[in-house]
C-alpha cells in the first residue's frame, strides 16, 4: 500500500484505529541527514511499550529525583502491544507501508461512540473549528455551541470530539 504524504499514512492508521477500537501514537522517526526530512515513522498502539513505573524499577534504587507526579488522566497502562504500523519514504512524494501487525494484547473498545475519548482521535475538523470560532465572536456559551455542533452530527454520541475539546479552543480563542 502507498500514499502521498507522510501525513495521508498517518490519517489512514487513525481512521483504521479509529473503526477498530484503539488509539495511535508515533514511536520513532527517522530523520534523513541530507535532505533533513523524516524518510520513516512507526506507527504503535498507544498501549504499545513499557509503563514508566517499570523503567524506574529496572534503573536501580527508587530516590526522591525519580518520583515523578502524573497526572491521573494522562497515564495509559501499557502492555507490551504489538500493534504497529510502518512506512517508509521510497521516493519524492511516495510513501509506502512496510510491516503491518495488527494483533492486540488488549481489549478495544467496541463502541464506536467512546473512541471520541481516545487521544489520537479528538481533533476538531478546521470547518468546525472556523464555525466554533464564529460561533465565539457571536458570544455564544462553549456548551451551547458545542450542542449545536453535537446536532449538526445527529446526537452528542456521533460528535468525533467532546466538549473539552471545544472549552480548550475557546480559551486559544481568547488568547489571540
Amino acid at each position: 500500500m502507498s500514499f502521498n504524504t507522510s501525513d495521508a499514512t498517518k490519517d489512514y492508521y487513525n481512521s483504521y484505529a479509529r473503526h477498530t477500537g484503539f488509539s495511535i501514537r508515533i514511536d520513532t522517526s527517522r530523520e534523513s541527514k541530507k535532505a533533513n526530512e523524516k524518510t520513516k515513522y512507526i506507527y504503535v498502539c498507544q498501549k504499545a511499550g513499557v509503563n514508566k513505573k517499570e523503567k524506574v524499577a529496572d534503573d536501580g534504587p527508587i530516590t526522591e529525583k525519580k518520583i515523578v507526579r502524573q497526572r491521573r488522566m494522562d497515564y495509559v497502562d501499557r502492555t507490551h502491544c504489538p500493534a504497529r504500523m510502518i512506512v517508509r519514504k521510497t521516493s519524492p512524494g511516495h510513501w509506502e507501508v512496510v510491516n503491518f501487525e495488527r494483533e492486540h494484547n488488549h481489549e478495544r473498545l467496541r463502541k464506536f461512540s467512546l473512541t471520541k475519548y481516545l487521544k489520537s482521535h479528538r481533533d476538531i475538523p478546521a470547518e468546525e473549528k472556523e464555525f466554533i470560532k464564529l460561533l465565539h465572536g457571536c458570544c455564544i456559551t462553549t456548551t451551547r455551541a458545542y450542542q449545536i455542533m453535537a446536532e449538526l452530527y445527529g446526537g452528542i454520541e456521533n460528535c468525533p470530539y467532546i466538549e473539552g475539546d471545544a472549552k480548550n479552543l475557546r480559551v486559544e480563542y481568547r488568547a489571540e
